[in-house]
């Protein structure tokens, strides 16, 4: 009788190949979280990732990368620069250069080693 009872334990785990289709199945859904929603920078649509969301839609957020770059590479190169000083030679409004120091994106230091 204890035969029969390990047998049937046996035959309730899940196989190696059950356990790869589970992982397929769960990929396909993982992809299937995707909504359309409105870029908060341009006003246009956009598929948001759920489980890699970006605040923007991929044009912005190249666009943004490119604006801190842009900023990181004018305090390298002008040391002791401040944010006023960045908005008026790079037309980046002090707004966006404020909440990308805030964030931590970028720092300026008054003697700036860079």
């Amino acid at each position: 009788m204890e035969l029969n009872n390990e047998i049937a334990l046996d035959e309730q785990r899940p196989s190696k190949l059950d356990s790869l289709e589970l992982l397929d199945i769960n990929d396909g859904l993982l992809q299937a979280e995707m909504r359309k929603v409105r870029c908060p920078r341009c006003k246009e649509f956009y598929e948001l990732d759920t489980v890699m969301p970006i605040e923007y839609c991929p044009t912005c957020t190249n666009q943004r990368e490119a604006q801190v770059q842009h900023i990181r590479d004018l305090i390298r190169d002008n040391k002791g620069i401040n944010a006023m000083d960045l908005a008026s030679k790079t037309g980046i409004p002090i707004t966006f250069i404020m909440n990308v120091m805030r964030d931590g994106e970028i720092e300026i230091r008054k003697n700036n080693p860079l």
